[in-house]
């Protein structure tokens, strides 16, 4: 999820980039640093979710059974966490472009074209 969202912020950047000013190139760099770290984090807390690490995967093996002692942490909590923040910024990076659009000098009916065009993101 995370180098998708990357993507979509570096295109934004490229895309945009003679256009915006100072402020938005900000928010777009400031957006990406924080997904990039998020999806980071959320890596690491996979990987070292149990200890031993194997066991994470080797816990479920029936043939032959795991019969090493192992402790993991709970998912729960975490998967809620991950989800609801994946959601913000999907919507985040989805309505970034309208800020920039409202501001261009363009007819109307073409900003509202390139809106919706943007839009698109939330089907």
């Amino acid at each position: 999820m995370g180098c998708i969202k990357s993507s979509m912020l570096l295109f934004y950047n490229r895309v945009l980039a003679g256009t915006s000013g100072r402020a938005f190139r900000y928010v777009i760099f400031s957006t990406l640093a924080f997904v990039v770290m998020y999806s980071i984090a959320c890596f690491m807390v996979q990987i070292f979710n149990c200890s031993p690490v194997d066991s994470y995967w080797l816990r479920y093996s029936r043939n032959p059974p795991y019969t090493r002692e192992y402790k993991c942490l709970s998912e729960e909590g975490g998967m809620v966490q991950y989800g609801v923040i994946n959601v913000i910024t999907d919507i985040w990076i989805t309505l970034l472009p309208l800020f920039f659009i409202r501001r261009i000098q363009m007819p109307r009916r073409q900003r509202w074209a390139l809106a919706a065009l943007f839009g698109l993101g939330f089907l």
